[in-house]
């Protein structure tokens, strides 16, 4: 077998590997969110008065570095109490905007509309279902 066959089966084999970890992680990240939401979903938090409740969750994977056991949670909530409309309008379009790109941009207001607790969690946990987060 030649030098140029040998790279080749390499790159292929090594492809394959990369794309069953990619596919093994997105499956972990589905998991997380599921099983956090459905755990968190009727949790209340109350800031300035204001109550806030969960809009929706967002997990992250990493299968290089020195994390390759924990899984990156967050929990977004936004404000369920009511509000005046010109800052009801801005909460309606940040949650569009969540719903479609899962992106939650910093709220540097004095009385923010929406929050994100961040969290790393074991993969065990989430694999056996067992996540206990600290939501205050």
């Amino acid at each position: 077998m030649d030098l140029k066959q040998l790279l080749s089966n390499s790159l292929e084999e090594r492809f394959r590997a990369d794309c069953v970890v990619k596919a093994i992680g997105e499956n972990i990240c589905q998991m997380a969110k599921q099983r956090t939401f459905k755990k968190y979903e009727s949790h209340k938090i109350t800031r300035n008065g204001m109550e806030f409740e969960l809009l929706g969750v967002t997990s992250d994977f990493n299968t290089w570095g020195y994390e390759k056991e924990k899984v990156r949670i967050s929990l977004v909530f936004t404000v369920c109490s009511k509000l005046p409309k010109e800052k009801r309008e801005r909460l309606e379009l940040f949650k569009e905007g969540f719903n479609t790109e899962r992106y939650v941009p910093y709220s540097n207001s004095k009385f923010p509309l929406w929050e994100e607790h961040a969290y790393r969690v074991e993969l065990e946990d989430v694999l056996n279902d067992t996540i206990n987060l600290k939501v205050d």
